[in-house]
């Protein structure tokens, strides 16, 4: 490769290999979904903690049951091609059910985002992609007390604390001198 032809073939390569490891993940999805329908999993290594149990058994830190199930949603919601092309990692925003509403908008996008770049989006952009069609699926937090409101809260906290405080003091000082006239009354008797 010369510095004046660039690294296009290069490029090409890598976004072949990512897109046969985006295309690998639904492969294994779909090979799971099998094993799950056939039942074969309750025989292997981690089957008597049930279907969750024998993912993390089997395949521990790679796949979780909540992926699995996202990634199986999402194959039957845009299909299979699409998710090969989008990443299973990204199914946790696709099938959202506020998602679902804009779901033509959202394919519309997702196709325009592989067609100029070649290569499967970030989870992140596929967020934004559904939180731009779709924002009801990601609803604002909303913050209900100002700084300032929090800054009072405290003040009063902090004074009520220093009144509690000294009525403690002024119960133990009550205390200890009722214990000292309970000693005089036994020395004297």
């Amino acid at each position: 490769m010369s510095a004046k032809k660039g690294c296009t073939k290069e490029i090409q390569q890598v976004r072949d290999i990512l897109a046969g490891i985006e295309s690998g993940w639904v492969d294994a999805f779909l090979i799971l979904k099998k094993v799950e329908a056939e039942g074969s999993w309750k025989f292997a290594p981690g089957g008597d903690g049930g279907f969750e149990g024998f993912i993390q058994t089997n395949f521990p830190g790679k796949i979780t049951q909540n992926l699995y199930r996202k990634a199986i949603s999402a194959i039957s919601i845009y299909g299979e091609s699409l998710v090969r092309r989008v990443g299973v990692h990204s199914c946790t925003y696709l099938v959202r059910d506020e998602a679902l509403k804009g779901r033509k908008k959202i394919v519309a996008k997702l196709e325009a985002h592989l067609k100029k770049h070649g290569v499967a989006p970030l989870p992140s952009v596929v967020r934004e992609i559904v939180k731009e069609v779709c924002p009801a699926a990601f609803p604002e937090k909303k913050v209900s007390t100002s700084t300032a409101e929090l800054i009072r809260e405290n003040a009063a906290l902090k004074s009520r604390v220093r009144v509690l405080e000294a009525e403690v003091s002024l119960l133990n000082a009550k205390l200890e001198e009722k214990k000292g006239t309970k000693k005089k009354l036994r020395e004297v008797a």
